[in-house]
């Protein structure tokens, strides 16, 4: 849960071409600390593996 102090930022890079995201960044600014989360590739493949049967 974002805490009221929070800032949040999600970044997204498309592949216009492709009609794809090929990349997603997250940065999460509190008073004491900055996470980040990114993620580059081909993310449609990534998502279909996931969501795929083990």
């Amino acid at each position: 849960m974002r805490k009221e102090d929070e800032q949040v930022w999600v970044l997204v890079g498309m592949d216009l071409e492709r009609d794809s995201l090929e990349a997603v960044s997250v940065f999460v600014l509190g008073n004491d600390e900055l996470v980040l989360i990114n993620v580059d590739g081909d993310l449609n493949r990534m998502i279909e593996f996931a969501l795929r049967p083990a």
